[in-house]
């Protein structure tokens, strides 16, 4: 008996051969605002694909996936169970998304990506040659490139990490700008702690502030030289010979800076 299975096309049932593809594609190119090119395609069981999509070549679509319409899939994408990439968004080669994920409106997931299970990617995000962990939350207009997420983690609307990022905590606050090659291993920040601001002194030199999320209070670590310290290892710094006379003006100036936020 000849195998059947179910495609929607633009909210059109359609059933074909899961054996042999060429006449579906055919189909589509012929009947539908849909254009697929290439080869070696696989189709889900109720997969959709919406009207003016683009899809390329060596395209895995996993069973239920959903593509809405004016959304770009390109070649070598793997789309694991479940998943929903709304409307125009873009994914470009070389990218896996695993199962029940959700790429929201005009967000682009860039080459060379892998999104874990479970994951929500807001309206606006670019991701580019990174991984996010299984149930995270990256929320609108943020940018990550070349960094690995931890699992669970959340990262502010318009937060910016440029790099990878030694101990990244899993919560990001909005706008936060992390630099690249930044060591945060030894703060040890807890899930209940999110990164709230970063300030840039010199490439060396970073202020990082950390907020109770519960309960609103704060603190503030120094990064130098890619290690993050306490305010008593700033004194320590500050009192040893390790440090050039302008590396010590600047952590000054951050102490300073501090001071000026806690008590002006």
């Amino acid at each position: 008996m000849k195998l059947s299975q179910v495609i929607y096309l633009n909210g059109d049932k359609f059933e074909y051969d899961p054996e042999d593809t060429s006449g579906l594609i055919e189909h589509i190119n012929n009947n539908y605002d849909i254009t697929i090119t290439g080869s070696n395609h696989r189709f889900g069981k109720n997969c959709c694909i919406g009207e003016n999509c683009h899809i390329g070549g060596g395209v895995i679509i996993g069973e239920d996936t959903v593509i809405e319409r004016d959304s770009e899939v390109d070649d070598k994408v793997i789309l694991g169970k479940n998943v929903k990439i709304l409307k125009g968004a873009k994914i470009e080669t070389v990218v896996c998304i695993n199962d029940n994920t959700v790429i929201c409106a005009g967000a682009t997931i860039g080459q060379h990506s892998k999104i874990g299970k479970n994951v929500t990617v807001e309206s606006g995000v670019y991701i580019l040659y990174s991984f996010i962990g299984e149930g995270s939350i990256i929320e609108k207009g943020a940018t990550i490139i070349n960094t690995d997420i931890p699992y669970n983690s959340k990262i502010g609307s318009k937060a910016m990490i440029n790099g990878f990022v030694k101990g990244l905590p899993k919560r990001i606050g909005e706008g936060v700008i992390i630099p690249a090659l930044l060591n945060l291993e030894n703060l040890d920040i807890e899930d209940y702690l999110e990164v709230s601001e970063i300030i840039q002194f010199s490439p060396k030199v970073n202020l990082i502030r950390v907020q109770n999320i519960d309960t609103g209070g704060s603190f503030w670590f120094l990064s130098y030289n890619e290690w993050a310290y306490s305010v008593v290892g700033w004194r320590s710094l500050l009192k040893g010979d390790t440090l050039k006379e302008e590396e010590k003006q600047m952590i000054s100036r951050g102490l300073e800076y501090i001071l000026s936020r806690r008590f002006g």
